[in-house]
């Protein structure tokens, strides 16, 4: 599975790659490049051509503003991959909430008889929880906050930012039956607070969290009450 940019050369159907014949006219050099004998279409003018029986409607998960609904398209292409018709999976997923993700395209090596659409695009938007990972260790552990020029200097930096990661989680996981909204952030925070005290003394860092906590549950059990959260598959 690979994402691929809008503009991404595509095949509807398979085609032999051959050196094309020389032109009517005479002129002109002698062709002696491969190319291929079917008309190509970018992914951004294939999903213009697509008609609304095309989409198939998947919940990709649950999140804390209700469930993510999107409309996928799943069709075999081809790709002129090294100077050979290559088969793949053309995987597109279109959001219908929360607008502001943008279609994404995937191609992917799957056998379509073992693979449904809404698996696909699962494993598709699965990139969200690595982009997040990153995002939390550049917030909390200052993962690209380093001033080195070697390798081995870089490499004992990132060791010690997933034994931080790491802390982090499992403090997240130890707490999760009394704070399941707890965020390595959260736990960040405390340990500086522990260590040099800067809790406001109107408001102590423990009362801020629980603040924060609250406003987030109401936040989810009012997009529940309002059925805003559907079985995934």
């Amino acid at each position: 599975m690979v994402d691929i940019h809008s503009t991404q050369a595509l095949y509807r159907e398979q085609f032999e790659v051959e050196i094309p014949q020389k032109a009517i006219s005479g002129k002109g050099k002698l062709p002696f490049v491969a190319k291929s004998n079917k008309a190509s279409v970018k992914a951004n003018d294939y999903i213009k051509t697509l008609a609304a029986t095309d989409w198939a409607q998947t919940v990709l998960r649950n999140g804390t503003k209700g469930a993510l609904i999107c409309d996928v398209h799943v069709k075999e292409v081809f790709r002129l991959e090294n100077g050979i018709c290559k088969s793949r999976v053309l995987i597109i997923r279109k959001p219908q909430n929360h607008g502001k993700e943008e279609i994404k395209y995937a191609l992917s090596n799957a056998d379509l008889n073992y693979y449904t659409a809404a698996q696909l695009v699962g494993y598709q938007s699965e990139r969200f929880f690595i982009e997040h990972s990153f995002k939390e260790t550049r917030q909390n552990v200052g993962m690209f906050e380093y001033q080195v020029q070697g390798w081995k200097a870089w490499h004992h930096h990132m060791a010690l930012v997933m034994q931080a990661m790491a802390f982090l989680l499992s403090e997240k996981i130890y707490f999760a039956d009394d704070l399941p909204l707890l965020t390595a952030t959260d736990v960040r925070e405390l340990i500086i607070d522990m260590q040099l005290n800067t809790s406001k003394k109107d408001l102590d860092l423990e009362e801020r969290i629980k603040i924060r906590h609250e406003k987030r549950q109401k936040d989810i059990n009012r997009h529940k009450n309002n059925d805003e959260y559907l079985s995934t598959v």
